[in-house]
């Protein structure tokens, strides 16, 4: 998928080819912990969250700390 195949709808973690390398990067080392059993995967998750945020991404994620919807947000200036 190519990113011209992206649109608002589409889970990004579903596209991750299609991602900044350092967005990937903080997706790959965020599961790893979770996978992993690093800790309360909730908590885990609002970490997580807390991490790609400031980057220009966001997602949801339920009780059981798996996340999903990755979605790209405009920043303010």
């Amino acid at each position: 998928m190519n990113t011209f195949d992206i649109d608002s709808t589409t889970d990004l973690f579903q596209a991750q080819d299609s991602l900044p390398e350092n967005i990937r990067a903080i997706i790959d080392h965020h599961t790893n912990l979770i996978e992993n059993d690093e800790g309360n995967a909730y908590l885990l998750c609002r970490d997580f969250l807390a991490a790609i945020e400031p980057h220009g991404y966001t997602f949801d994620y339920g009780l059981d700390g798996v996340p999903y919807d990755l979605q790209r947000i405009n920043l303010p200036v």
